[in-house]
């Protein structure tokens, strides 16, 4: 605890000292920045859309891999807007199915451009179900979901027909969600927007960062000049990876990270590899119990009658990284009662 104190203290006074260090951007800034790629350095439209749909499969399966000893994310569910964004979606659902995930496509509107007719069409030609409704999805076997519904010039709230599928996703508290860009029912300059935004396990920021928890910065499209003139401080190439994790590694016993959402910088020690194993069973387990229904509901009941302390071990296991030994030890106070949903 006490390095962990000095730590927190040293990144207080210097935070992001490292070459990782960002900055974020407005919607203005960003849709000059895209304007420019376009207008003035010639990538069209579903060029983009095909470098920042592949950079982000990249990103998933390094962080969410199909096949892992701990958890497994083969099935995914990629919820794809009418807009750019949903085809970043498009493109990225395709690249996973060459990535050995099994992924679904939820496209509840109608294509009104040539492009997303395409990327559609490819889809299929890929062969990925694409679903217009919800109503005949198992989701008791999705592993991860990919929220592409909104992105850069969407204003929440979200609207019909995506309505009722965002609120669904916010329901589906054990299932990980990603989103690209921009989470559902934020504003790029603002944030989440009222009680129907989706929370993402993870954010995929392109071309520039925008507001999120944790980011991965996707897609290496963006010319020196851009560069240049937006400060944007691109880092080079990050081994064969085309998308950037920002973490900070200097501290090799924490991890550390900016939450703009806090304004604060968020320093956690790193679990031995013993203890980080286990906290991937733990999950899983309590993943097992919530993907049943009745169980579900039970186990739910069974930690609001106990007190304060437990009650928030359902939201430890939603991999908030900052609570690992907590969510350990409250999980193992209480193992004899959860042998018994199973």
């Amino acid at each position: 605890l006490k390095m962990m104190n000095s730590n927190l203290q040293q990144y207080k006074q210097k935070p992001w000292s490292s070459p990782l260090r960002r900055h974020l951007y407005s919607r203005a800034t960003a849709h000059n920045i895209e304007a420019q790629l376009v207008n003035k350095y010639c990538l069209s439209i579903d060029q983009l859309m095909e470098l920042r749909g592949k950079a982000c499969a990249n990103a998933i399966l390094k962080f969410y891999p199909p096949v892992h000893a701990m958890s497994n994310y083969k099935r995914v569910m990629v919820v794809c807007g009418p807009d750019n964004n949903g085809g970043n979606g498009l493109v990225c659902a395709r690249h996973l199915k060459s990535l050995n995930y099994v992924p679904l496509i939820i496209y509840a509107a109608k294509p009104k451009t040539a492009i997303m007719k395409r990327l559609l069409s490819q889809a299929r030609k890929f062969q990925i179900p694409i679903f217009e409704t919800t109503d005949e999805i198992d989701w008791s076997h999705v592993d991860l979901i990919i929220d592409a519904v909104q992105g850069l010039h969407s204003n929440p709230p979200v609207k019909k027909p995506y309505k009722q599928i965002v609120a669904l996703i916010i329901g589906f508290v054990s299932i990980p969600v990603v989103s690209i860009d921009v989470p559902s029912g934020w504003h790029a300059d603002e944030g989440p927007i009222g009680p129907d935004a989706v929370q993402p396990t993870c954010l995929i920021s392109l071309t520039v960062p925008k507001k999120c928890a944790e980011k991965f910065l996707a897609g290496r499209f963006v010319p020196k000049t851009l560069d240049k003139q937006y400060a944007l401080h691109i880092p080079p190439y990050f081994k064969d990876h085309d998308y950037e994790p920002t973490r900070k590694d200097s501290v090799p016993d924490v991890l550390a990270v900016h939450c703009v959402i806090h304004r604060q910088h968020l320093v956690a020690k790193h679990l031995t590899e013993h203890l980080h194993c286990s906290l991937g069973y733990v999950i899983a387990a309590i993943n097992k119990i919530r993907s049943i229904l009745l169980n579900d509901r039970l186990f739910s009941q069974f930690y609001e009658q106990n007190d304060e302390i437990f009650s928030h071990l359902l939201k430890h296991t939603e991999v908030r990284w900052l609570s690992k030994g907590v969510c350990l030890s409250r999980y193992y106070e209480r193992f004899e009662t959860i042998l018994e949903f199973f």
